[in-house]
């Protein structure tokens, strides 16, 4: 091979390593995946909106009195420091994931809206419990969707906000459970006029928070009500024997009440009766073939007698199949 052709190789070479070095990263460069991207962007989107305070000077001026007049005469103006920090800060996009397994819920590809979205003026239409109870009795309804224990709109789980104020919190009729968030809750009295309708103009079912109120009524030391009937729980209020113990959840829950359930309540000898049978001392009572009320002095306490409850249902459910099935054998 002579010298012309030895040359011709290597610049033949070069050329491809070049346009191959232009069209494609190189082995040592990692590609940057799509997160990195809109976490970038999500960085420049904040940069810009810092940028535009401090570039404009009558919004600057704004801001810095504001603080300035915070600082000194105490937070008089708490809703236009709020308003800046929602216009600084870029709210997070939502994902889409899969969402509870209860009837009526959201199923593959829904968006997850956020648990506490009460900000801005929000905050400073609730006081510090009123605020914290709306998130914790919101987290609640997501988690028992979650568990797929919903169906459809028609549980319900109350809360008393004070045994001053004599208000409770309940999720608006016609939303389903992973729907509801912190200012979607209904604010009512005891009678089931709404005191705040909160951010929808749904009001509540009436009908349905008639048995939450007469339980707040005769047991003041139950601050929450969790009413559930899924299929494990009316299986087990159909049976005669009620909830056996043969569980360790069924031992944890400990005595449990049983009412004669006969439907919507529209007098008032049936609430007396649901009292009489609640009793002053249980905190779980069975609704004969139709569910069950779950109750605690606070909403954690209330949620982890649920989660016992629900076990122990599923427990006997399960052992009674077993022994039925074994007994054809």
């Amino acid at each position: 091979m002579n010298t012309v052709d030895v040359l011709a190789d290597v610049k033949s070479s070069m050329t491809q390593r070049k346009a191959r070095r232009y069209s494609e990263p190189g082995r040592g460069r990692r590609i940057r995946c799509p997160e990195e991207i809109l976490r970038d962007i999500r960085g420049l989107k904040l940069r810009q909106r810092v940028s535009l305070v401090l570039g404009d000077e009558l919004l600057k001026d704004e801001l810095e009195q504001t603080i300035r007049n915070s600082t000194v005469n105490g937070v008089t103006r708490a809703d236009t420091i709020r308003t800046f920090q929602d216009f600084l800060i870029p709210q997070a996009q939502p994902n889409f994931v899969n969402i509870g397994g209860g009837i009526g819920s959201a199923g593959t590809g829904m968006v997850v809206l956020p648990v506490n979205d009460i900000k801005g003026n929000g905050t400073t239409s609730y006081n510090i419990n009123e605020r914290q109870l709306r998130s914790k009795l919101a987290a609640v309804y997501r988690l028992v969707d979650l568990l797929g224990w919903s169906e459809s709109i028609y549980n319900h789980i109350s809360v008393r906000l004070s045994n001053e104020s004599n208000e409770y919190l309940i999720n608006p009729f016609g939303l389903l459970f992973n729907e509801i968030t912190a200012s979607s809750l209904v604010k009512c009295d005891a009678s089931g006029n709404v005191v705040d309708e909160g951010s929808t103009t749904l009001g509540l079912n009436k009908a349905g928070f008639v048995l939450h109120s007469t339980i707040h009524e005769f047991r003041p030391d139950l601050n929450c009500i969790i009413h559930v009937h899924t299929p494990d729980v009316i299986a087990v209020s159909s049976m005669k024997c009620g909830l056996l113990r043969i569980s360790q959840e069924s031992l944890v829950v400990g005595n449990v009440s049983y009412h004669d359930y006969k439907g919507i309540l529209i007098n008032e000898e049936e609430r007396e009766s649901i009292q009489n049978d609640l009793g002053t001392e249980n905190k779980i009572m069975i609704l004969r073939n139709h569910g069950a009320v779950i109750c605690g002095a606070s909403i954690e306490s209330a949620f982890h007698d649920l989660l016992n409850f629900m076990d122990a249902c599923e427990t006997q459910v399960t052992d009674i199949f077993q022994v039925i099935k074994f007994s054809f054998y």
